[in-house]
């Protein structure tokens, strides 16, 4: 099943949904019609299943770039980690750009997104409460899902420029988002400080 993805992947990302073809896929991933079938109903299918496949290595890179071992960094360090590790994911990912368009053209589709979207802004979520802990619910709620929403319309419109500006704005997300989060630590202060006052 695994192999049929990573072909799919493969033609989708040279070729896009529309024109990837289930026999192509199939001779990419060097496996008969009736295989790829018993897997996938159909193409529909198939990109679901990339959809998902996607949608966890999305929420798992971004668990790992907020976890409990970020928490006592300066923000400049978390966000260059948010921000490189999901140009990283990516870029490993040729087709995510085709297969997250599909997703959205999709009522299935778009359950997917709205679960991934759904579990980032609770990831975030809790890193904010863990380092915020002051912070009000509402405040910490509207702040993580500002902060999701923002990293990804950014990356999306950077991987459409050439590598120069593309760095650029990559690193105007990151200094925007530092600044836009410091003034919550001025504000509310942190776990650490709070542990220091103690």
């Amino acid at each position: 099943m695994e192999q049929i993805l990573d072909a799919a992947e493969a033609v989708i990302a040279e070729v896009g949904v529309e024109g990837a073809s289930v026999q192509t896929i199939a001779q990419r991933a060097g496996a008969s019609m009736g295989s790829l079938y018993h897997f996938f109903p159909g193409k529909d299918a198939l990109v679901l299943a990339l959809a998902e496949r996607c949608t966890r290595r999305v929420t798992e890179t971004n668990e790992r770039a907020v976890g409990p071992e970020m928490l006592d960094l300066p923000l400049e360090r978390v966000f260059e980690r948010v921000v490189t590790d999901q140009v990283s994911l990516m870029r490993q990912l040729p087709a995510f750009d085709r297969v997250h368009e599909a997703m959205h053209a999709h009522p299935a589709g778009r359950d997917i997104a709205q679960r991934m979207d759904d579990v980032l802004v609770e990831q975030v979520e809790t890193f904010l409460r863990l380092r915020f802990p002051a912070m009000p619910v509402e405040r910490r709620q509207a702040a993580a899902r500002f902060a999701v929403h923002s990293v990804h319309a950014v990356l999306d419109c950077a991987e459409r420029l050439a590598e120069a500006p593309r760095r650029a704005v990559l690193q105007e997300l990151q200094t925007a988002m530092t600044r836009h989060f410091s003034a919550y630590e001025q504000q509310y202060g942190t776990a650490k400080d709070a542990a220091g006052r103690a």
